[in-house]
């Protein structure tokens, strides 16, 4: 029996419900809503479009809230883009006289030295010489431009940031109060980010099931416990050649075994979902 059913990100371009039934007849089941593109509010007029839709008998599609979770992003003061130049020593740090600034800055406090930080989806590399209470020194492995607001990683390191934002919470109680199915939480690095938030939704009165994201070396490292934890694994493929080259993740399916339903969105962002 074939059990691969799709997730559809809604957008734009498909939210009236021509485009959504047409989707459902298609295979569609799911409906992501990714709240880093949308305003609060977002959620409550998805439920209304869906109203009334089936997906087999009486059974409706699932919405899936999709959290951004705590991002790290490098900011540079005053400019639009930044230029790196292989072997030079750039000052990181929450502000002032930094070079480079990162967000959220507690990040700052965590680094050590010879942690590596990736810039803009893996295009810049650097790594940590050193540190002090006005930030660290890093010093760039390649040269290359960057975009203000670039997307930071930094693997091999579990960040104590939080399980989700200010924002993700505002989604979080909209999600609740509009009975959604799943919670997708980005970012999860441990098992406790996973049960920390699990925590959260129950002290707000929801129960949905949590769609744990691996998305950092960290989280696969911790996967079997993350595993245990979760009601559902989704990993970004698009975002493994620079984050965990994605081929280790063939290890990772193998111990997922008869545990969560494992969700991939390949490097296209084209969802679908099957299990194991």
């Amino acid at each position: 029996m074939n059990r691969t059913r799709f997730i559809s990100t809604l957008g734009p371009s498909c939210f009236d419900r021509k485009s959504v039934r047409e989707m459902v007849k298609l295979g569609s089941t799911s409906f992501r809503i990714n709240i880093a593109h949308v305003e609060p509010g977002y959620v409550t007029e998805t439920r209304k479009l869906l109203k009334g839709i089936k997906v087999s008998g009486n059974i409706g599609p699932s919405i899936i809230v999709d959290l951004k979770g705590p991002e790290i992003r490098a900011r540079f003061p005053g400019v639009k883009e930044f230029s790196i130049i292989g072997n030079k020593i750039y000052r990181v740090g929450e502000g002032g006289s930094a070079d480079v600034i990162l967000t959220p800055g507690d990040v700052i406090s965590q680094l050590e030295e010879g942690d590596v930080i990736l810039l803009s989806d893996g295009r810049i590399r650097m790594r940590v010489v050193s540190s002090d209470g006005n930030g660290v020194k890093v010093r760039a492995r390649n040269s290359g431009v960057i975009r203000n607001n670039a997307r930071v990683n930094i693997p091999d390191k579990e960040l104590n940031l939080g399980a989700i934002t200010e924002r993700d919470e505002i989604f979080l109680r909209e999600g609740i109060k509009e009975g959604v199915d799943f919670f997708a939480l980005s970012f999860v690095q441990s098992a406790k980010n996973v049960e920390e938030f699990r925590g959260k939704i129950e002290e707000l009165g929801g129960d949905q099931f949590i769609i744990s994201k691996i998305e950092t070396k960290t989280g696969l490292r911790n996967s079997d416990s993350i595993c245990r934890v979760s009601d559902m694994i989704m990993v970004a493929e698009g975002t493994w050649g620079w984050k965990c080259h994605w081929r280790r993740y063939l290890s990772f399916k193998k111990i997922s075994y008869t545990g969560p339903t494992l969700t991939v969105f390949p490097p296209s962002w084209r969802p679908r979902y099957w299990n194991l």
